[in-house]
């Protein structure tokens, strides 16, 4: 893809290290004020907010301690992502710790869909459990809590999810998105709200439970980093105390996903959770059952974790064939007579045999593409099933809030969303969604743009650059990692990957040193780098590790010849 490059505010002009006056100058353009850039480069778990601020985060624990008294079963009712298995997870943890008998119970996507549904709470009720302790879901499923009051199940409701004019009438509901939550972090993914339950307990003296408990930390890194959260303020907190615990963590099965994604634990970011942990988590409750990556999560035993996180890579495998087959019958149905204009500025589309385990993904890559949100949904006899993804300036969930009369169900945040659909409305639906888009994206919005942090010269892509931006770690979502602008860059040997699909070329640096440039999904441009002279690049610089050699790579997002200005 072909960006729109923006002019960064910094520029260093002069060879050698990115230092200590750039990194204060990539804090500044982040908005991290003077007064708060020592708590944003050390990132300290003391900091985080009183749990009790939280709306009936009282009540919440009261009926657990009441619980624990009774001797009664708990189940924790999670969903079937990374936030919400480390989500269920975390609190069958910390409520084991409590001296709970906890049931774990996730819902397969495909059979019962996500939230809260009756005929599972008739099996866990059935089962012996009295109190269900619902997290990354709940909030939106007032009818179903309904259900459970009749029969007698206590529900409590740990979300994070969009909040409804009416909230269910659980024992507690425990969202900081309530409007009456006196909570300051108010975008705090479900595994956030369920460790800050895990910190109530600690706080109200239960022995069993620790705050402090490095396990309970990876969990609520995971989920945090996976759900696209902003890492800022309480996130941030969270992702750096986790990833600091799941570099040294004991867990047999985080220590099985690491081998099987061959990724070394102590060398562990941010990135690798989002686009090499995360995934193969995800991949079970794609497409397979949920469970598998929930055991693998709770699991003792370092044999079974081995077998699970085999299972998971395989899964992934699988996950990323199904979504490049729905991704290219996507792209041909869209363009079939040309890529879409300015007119059409949300994108709905609907196929037979496409996963609704998948769709969010192919929404995603689809919106990267085509810069505005993307509906993808698989059609079923009578109902249509998928995920929403959108781009800043058009909050997809409070436009589907708009479409509710034609939903049978939806849910989700700003940028990403899921919903239900009768196929009798599916058109009604498109010309709706698009008409919103119409109203609230301007014509240039729809235009990819790179906003490079700072410009540099080649010479500054150096160990000591990395060290500094490296400052900035935990980097995600609200964080992004630098985004250099390298200008007049010689790319020497150019060459594809066998496939063809990458870019990869080499950057001198002295006599010794090199740095490798990759540029993915770009090979179809190597005419432009072969004979050519300097090169203006915009990409991320890292360090990464090959056969136990460091080098460092310079992933680019786009470049231009020089003499293209």
């Amino acid at each position: 893809m072909r960006y729109r490059w923006l002019e960064p505010a910094t520029e260093v002009r002069e060879g050698g290290a990115v230092g200590e006056a750039v990194l204060r100058a990539l804090l500044a353009r982040r908005g991290v004020a003077e007064g708060e850039v020592a708590a944003f480069l050390a990132p300290d778990p003391a900091a985080l907010a009183d749990p009790f601020l939280l709306a009936d985060m009282d009540r919440a624990v009261d009926r657990l301690a009441l619980a624990r008294r009774l001797g009664e079963a708990v189940a924790v009712y999670g969903d079937y992502d990374v936030d919400g298995l480390t989500s269920t997870a975390l609190l069958c943890r910390a409520l084991d710790g409590l001296g709970l008998t906890v049931l774990p119970y996730v819902p397969h996507r495909a059979r019962e869909g996500y939230g809260l549904n009756r005929a599972a709470l008739d099996r866990l009720q059935a089962a012996g459990v009295s109190l269900v302790v619902a997290v990354d879901c709940g909030v939106g499923n007032g009818a179903e809590i309904a259900h459970a009051r009749s029969r007698g199940l206590d529900t409590i409701v740990l979300d994070h999810h969009h909040v409804p004019e009416t909230l269910p009438e659980a024992v507690a509901v425990v969202n900081p998105r309530r409007a009456d939550c006196a909570y300051p972090c108010k975008d705090l993914a479900a595994v956030g709200v369920a460790y800050a339950l895990a910190r109530a307990l600690d706080d109200a003296g239960y022995a069993g439970v620790r705050a402090d408990d490095d396990d309970l930390l990876a969990l609520a890194a995971l989920g945090t980093v996976a759900d696209v959260v902003p890492l800022r303020g309480e996130n941030r907190v969270l992702a750096a105390a986790g990833l600091a615990a799941l570099r040294e963590t004991g867990r047999p099965g985080l220590r099985a996903l690491c081998a099987a994604a061959g990724v070394a634990p102590a060398r562990l970011l941010a990135w690798h959770i989002g686009y090499v942990l995360g995934p193969r988590l995800n991949a079970a409750g794609r497409i397979a059952e949920p469970d598998i990556a929930l055991r693998l999560l709770l699991t003792d035993d370092p044999g079974e974790a081995a077998d699970l996180a085999a299972r998971l890579d395989r899964l992934n495998r699988e996950r990323q064939r199904e979504l490049a087959r729905i991704l290219e019958e996507a792209i041909a149905k869209l363009e079939e007579n040309g890529p879409p204009g300015d007119d059409r500025r949300l994108i709905q589309l609907a196929g037979d045999g496409w996963s609704a385990g998948v769709a969010g993904l192919v929404a995603g890559r689809l919106t990267e593409r085509y810069s505005r949100p993307v509906v993808i949904l698989e059609r079923g006899a009578d109902w249509s099933k998928g995920s929403a993804r959108s781009v800043d300036g058009f909050n997809i969930v409070e436009a589907l809030a708009e479409c509710a009369d034609l939903l049978d169900h939806y849910g989700g945040h700003a940028k990403a969303a899921g919903l239900t659909v009768a196929n009798a409305h599916l058109d009604a639906l498109d010309k709706r969604l698009r008409d919103l888009a119409l109203t609230r994206l301007s014509a240039e919005q729809l235009r990819p743009t790179l906003a490079p942090d700072i410009a540099v010269p080649p010479d500054a892509l150096t160990e000591e650059t990395v060290d500094s931006l490296a400052r900035l770690e935990p980097c995600g979502h609200g964080n992004p990692e630098p985004l250099l602008l390298v200008r007049a860059a010689v790319a020497r040997w150019p060459r594809t990957s066998q496939d063809g699909r990458h870019l990869f070329w080499t950057m001198q640096q002295g006599r010794r040193r090199q740095v490798r440039g990759v540029a993915f999904g770009h090979g179809d441009r190597l005419a432009e780098l072969t004979g050519a002279g300097p090169v203006d690049l915009v990409g991320t610089l890292r360090r990464e590790w090959w056969q136990e050699e460091e080098r460092l790579s310079l992933h680019v997002r786009d470049f231009r010849v020089t003499s293209d200005e």
